[in-house]
């Protein structure tokens, strides 16, 4: 993922941990600084212990798979980056210029709407 998608959950003042056998220069710098806790391994269940959102970022859709199965079974949100349609959240892309952001999501009729906890195939009822 990019590393201004960490940088967004910094400034919201997220706690993020990473779990990657390998990661990229700009993670590593961010690691060392202190501002994100990287372990270089493999996923494990007991990595969703005590968290509330997740993403699912790595280059193996069974892996992912794993985490977003394992998430769900918990009531976690999680964003796949591989496989949308099987995530319980999102996230938009966003773009900021001239003191305004605009986010654009792109959502299909299966995709599971958070919090209804049901595939609509039009607005969630639920809401209205």
């Amino acid at each position: 993922r990019r590393s201004s998608d960490l940088v967004r959950l910094l400034e919201a003042g997220a706690d993020v941990h990473v779990v990657a056998p390998n990661s990229g220069i700009q993670l590593t710098r961010m690691s060392r600084k202190g501002l994100v806790n990287l372990e270089r391994r493999a996923f494990q269940i007991e990595d969703l212990d005590g968290v509330w959102f997740v993403q699912a970022l790595t280059n193996d859709p069974e892996v992912n798979a794993l985490v977003a199965e394992e998430a769900d079974r918990r009531g976690i949100f999680c964003v796949r980056g591989d496989n949308s349609p099987e995530a319980s959240a999102f996230t938009p892309a966003t773009q900021q210029a001239g003191g305004m952001t605009v986010s654009v999501v792109v959502t299909a009729p299966h995709v599971v709407l958070p919090g209804c906890g049901m595939r609509c195939c039009e607005p969630c009822k639920a809401d209205q």
